[in-house]
Formats: C-alpha cells, structure tokens, sequence
C-alpha cells in the first residue's frame, strides 16, 4: 500500500464524457463553478514528463447531472488561459486511470490512495500517445482537449467518485500548465505522489476490476453527504 504525504491545494478542472445514450448532460465539468469560468491556479501534474500518481474525489453535488447507471467513458482537461498553445506528442508506455465510489468524505480523504476507493474499475491501461495540440488558447476559459478514452467504461453508482491516475515518464511535447483552481472542499479534493503507483502494487482486495460491476452484483453505493465545516 503506497502512502503520500501530499495535500494537494491546486485541483485540475475536469470534464467526464459521457455516453452518447447517457440522461441529462453529456459532459460533466467538475467542479461546476467553473464550467464557463476560468480557473484561478495552474498546474501539469497530469500530463508530467515525470512520473506521477494523483487521485481526486468529486462530490456527488457535482454529478448531479449525471444519472445512477450513467456510462464515463472518458475525461478531459483544459489549457490554463495564460498559457501558449501547446504542441508535439507525449508519449508514456503506460498511462492508467482508475474510477471508483469514495470509501471516505472529501475532507476525510486519507493519504493512502488505496483507501479512498470502492470498487475500483481499471477503466484504461497501456501506452498512451496523446497529440498536445488539442490544448487550444483560444477563449478565456479555453477549450477542453480531446478526451482520454477509457477502454471499459465506467458505471457511474452513486455517491462521491473517486479517480486515480498514475504513469510513467514520458517524451516528446511541449511542457505546459492546466487551467485549475484552489482546493475546493467540500465539493472537490486531490492527492499526489511523485513516484508511480500502478494498479498491480494496490492490495489484493482492491485491485481494480476489469469490467464495471453491475449495480445489481454490490452492496448499495454509499452516498456521502460534503462535509461543510
């Protein structure tokens, strides 16, 4: 079980894809505040020429537009708005994403990423060459870039979600910044770790699954109220 020690303070914006037969909304930007809005931090944690593990949890409060039974089927981010155009291709032999319900409130998130999840879903895994060019500067806020596709899409079950990504070094591309924001409890929190944790190095009774499990097959999802202090 790997810990960190690391409370992130700067939260990427995100946008999940949904399904093309999903209710309600296609995209989910979280957090909401800033979906038309510019965000006040930057940061390239995610798409680090070094290796990297970070792990957010969203509030259910941010998925309201996205029903219980929703398909995730990928997830993007956008270029911070004071940054040039980036270019090139980054090149990382492996790129993994894990999507899972919250074992704990945002403002209980413990430092061991393992802990944070339920029901992990190994939703992508393997080499990823991603054009950077998809990072427009155009606008304020700027575009979101083409998403990251997952090989199994995910289940959306209720509650608060919890992403986990981790890769390898990478090459190539120019080195730029994401549009974020500052820690947004209650509504969005993060950790990172500047080593990599692969799927395979989490205990054995949370490796991620290969497939999404079926509502009907798991305990009800635990629908987790923000804490407001």
């Amino acid at each position: 079980m790997t810990k960190i020690t690391q409370i992130l303070r700067t939260l990427p914006l995100l946008a999940l894809a949904l399904a093309a037969n999903t209710a309600h909304a296609s995209t989910i930007v979280a957090p909401n505040a800033y979906d038309a809005t510019a965000g006040n931090q930057v940061l390239n944690t995610l798409i680090n020429t070094s290796t990297r593990t970070y792990e957010m949890q969203i509030a259910a409060s941010q998925l309201a537009g996205m029903a219980v039974g929703s398909s995730i089927n990928g997830l993007a981010w956008r270029l911070a708005s004071s940054e040039p155009a980036a270019g090139g291709i980054r090149n990382w032999s492996d790129f993994e994403i894990t999507v899972g319900q919250a074992a704990n409130t945002i403002a209980g998130m413990s430092t061991t990423f393992a802990a944070n999840l339920l029901n992990p879903v190994l939703v992508r895994d393997g080499a990823l060459s991603y054009d950077l060019s998809g990072f427009s500067n155009a606008g304020t806020p700027t575009p979101f870039a083409p998403s990251i596709s997952f090989s199994t899409p995910y289940t959306y079950l209720g509650g608060d979600l919890v992403v986990l990504i981790s890769h390898t070094t990478a090459t190539g591309g120019t080195n730029s910044f994401l549009d974020g924001c500052i820690l947004q409890q209650p509504v969005m929190a993060a950790i990172i770790g500047l080593c990599r944790t692969p799927h395979s190095k989490l205990p054995p009774q949370l490796q991620p699954l290969k497939s999404s499990p079926s509502p009907n097959s798991i305990s009800p999802p635990q629908r987790l109220s923000p804490n407001r202090s």
